[in-house]
């Protein structure tokens, strides 16, 4: 996956959920998702979107 120019590997995204799990989980976060382009090459697909987060906590929202 690339994730903001980086290439995350399997074992990036699953450090990146433990580390996630342990932080205030008060706040609640929603993520939209704009797919604009997919591409399939044999049994792969590449997938180009842009992922958009409101982030609730108490009465504070935030979009990002």
């Amino acid at each position: 996956m690339l994730e903001h120019g980086e290439v995350w590997s399997n074992d990036t995204i699953v450090n990146w959920c433990k580390n996630a799990k342990l932080r205030d989980d008060s706040t609640k976060r929603i993520n939209n998702f704009d797919f604009f382009k997919a591409k399939k090459e044999g049994n792969r697909v590449w997938m180009a979107y842009h992922n958009y987060a409101t982030f609730k906590k108490d009465t504070i929202i935030v979009n990002y």
